[in-house]
């Protein structure tokens, strides 16, 4: 697999369209690898490609390879050519491009056409104004990637981020019982136990992935028609979720904004005594403080003001943190 034709790695050609779309490719197949995961991340990868700065993606790379969950040969194999694939964005080399894609669909376990499109289609649906059956599209991706034999953390922290958006960001009629967090809580629990089973709930990235599904337990136990009892034990989940999740986080220098959230949640959770047992019902304003304050950082460490010119949220593998 040499990489002659992908051009001299120092050379900082003019970025055009066309490699602005081999971006995006490239991109994409990080994300089906599980390679990169944190979106500011992209945005660096995916401005040193668009600067021709061959130094910085090298860089990039560098850091976020670790994070391949593919092992052995394979993995081997795999760095290798996504490498290559970002030397050949570099040099705009397309045919260069093509033929490192396909080798390198062949040894990846999933292809990037893996990563759910449905969730594509329920953002279509959503735009339209078709929020029930945006959410009941989101609601099936999450049962069928629960369900499947591969679950991939990125996909599951995109379709949950969806959910959120959806039911809690404002577009949809608010007095909609039917788009509510409490049929995914359970889903969230089953994802939780599936991620354990498979061994992603042991580091940083894992510790995002649980924050976004306590997240979830949270939004449920404060459902206008959740029963008392039902809250209750959805809260106590979540302080679960979040006290595994801050664990693993806290390591992690970059995921310090992100923990800071899983600790505010956890200090709220707390403090309407459910470690004492005490009845559940949110004190005015708790939801909302830690919901407007996990937003504002949400925005932050996701980088949108920092993605590169002509490469959208879609293009770039959103949402999840990675950790070093």
């Amino acid at each position: 697999m040499a990489s002659a034709d992908c051009g001299d790695a120092g050379h900082h050609p003019q970025r055009t369209d066309g490699s602005r779309s081999l971006v995006c490719q490239m991109l994409r197949w990080t994300r089906a690898a599980n390679l990169v995961w944190r979106a500011r991340a992209n945005a660096s990868l995916a401005q040193a490609v668009l600067n021709g700065d061959a130094a910085a993606f090298e860089r990039e790379v560098s850091r976020l390879r670790s994070r391949l969950t593919t092992s052995g040969a394979a993995r081997c194999q795999a760095e290798d050519l996504l490498k290559q694939l970002g030397q050949a964005v570099l040099a705009g080399n397309l045919q260069s491009f093509q033929r490192l894609e396909q080798q390198l669909r062949s040894c990846l376990p999933r292809a990037p056409e893996a990563v759910p499109l449905d969730l594509d289609a329920a953002v279509s649906l959503q735009k339209q104004g078709k929020y029930q059956e945006a959410f009941e599209q989101l609601l099936r991706s999450l049962e069928v990637m629960i369900g499947s034999d591969e679950l991939h953390p990125t996909a599951l922290f995109d379709v949950l981020d969806q959910l959120e958006e959806l039911v809690m960001g404002g577009e949809a009629d608010v007095n909609d019982a039917s788009l509510s967090f409490l049929p995914v809580a359970p889903l969230a629990l089953t994802a939780r136990e599936r991620l354990a089973e498979l061994q992603l709930d042991r580091d940083g990235d894992g510790g995002v992935v649980l924050q976004k599904l306590a997240q979830a337990l949270l939004y449920a136990a404060d459902d206008p028609g959740v029963a008392t009892e039902a809250a209750l034990m959805w809260r106590r989940r979540a302080l679960e979720v979040l006290r595994h999740a801050r664990e693993l986080m806290e390591m992690h220098p970059e995921l310090a904004e992100l923990c800071a959230v899983a600790t505010l949640q956890i200090d709220l959770t707390e403090d309407l005594g459910l470690d004492l047992g005490m009845e559940s019902g949110s004190p005015p304003g708790t939801l909302e403080t830690y919901r407007t304050y996990s937003s504002t950082v949400s925005t932050n460490m996701l980088g949108h003001d920092q993605e590169p010119p002509l490469v959208s949220r879609s293009e770039i593998a959103t949402p999840l943190q990675i950790s070093h």
